[in-house]
């Protein structure tokens, strides 16, 4: 069935058209079991979550063929392979870290903003957006898992920032206000970016 002369085509009719043709109980023993349908049958399934009534299209899902997992299979060998291979210097990553984004690597210093730990606590910086090397890189959904990557820090020292005058004036008004400002800072020292090549 299809689009005939002087006939206005739009989606509308095409899904109506569908679930018509889906309300007949030999067409939906065709899908019985779609999970098992073929790629090349089914095309994108973007398209066929368009055609197709809502009860079906939930539990639709396109498999990968052979070819897709052997390729992702021989790349995460590649990768496992360059992670072993990885020096600790060349390693880096990019970090969250109250708000900001720091690309670090090892033995970087870097400022935040105050966090709660004594001089000389080890911490474990959670948030890793992204680590990689000259030859591989690793990007986070948004974040990497702890059983891939752990960057180590050290904490410095706790200090403040040079002050920050903010002066006030509204004219003709006799109001005028000077404000000083330091905000508290920590410093950190990234110790180490450990990778384990476990990526499946």
């Amino acid at each position: 069935f299809g689009p005939r002369k002087g006939v206005t085509w739009n989606m509308n009719v095409f899904r109506q058209c569908v679930r018509q043709l889906f309300a007949v109980p030999a067409v939906k023993s065709l899908f019985h079991a779609p999970n098992a349908l073929p790629c090349s049958w089914l095309g994108s399934q973007t398209i066929a979550r368009r055609m197709l009534p809502f009860s079906f299209s939930r539990s639709l899902k396109v498999l990968p063929s052979v070819s897709d997992v052997t390729t992702r299979s021989k790349a995460l060998q590649e990768v496992n392979g360059e992670i072993d291979k990885a020096s600790a210097n060349k390693v880096f990553a990019v970090v969250h870290i109250g708000g900001r984004q720091f690309k670090i690597t090892t033995n970087d210093l870097i400022v935040i903003n105050r966090i709660k730990a004594d001089i000389g606590e080890k911490i474990v910086l959670n948030k890793v957006l992204l680590t990689g090397s000259e030859n591989f890189s690793l990007v986070g959904t948004p974040l990497l898992s702890q059983e891939h990557v752990k960057v180590l820090a050290t904490i410095v020292e706790h200090n403040k920032t040079a002050k920050v005058m903010v002066f006030k004036k509204k004219r003709r008004k006799m109001y005028k206000r000077t404000r000083g400002h330091r905000q508290d800072i920590t410093v950190l020292r990234i110790n180490d970016i450990e990778l384990s090549p476990t990526l499946q």
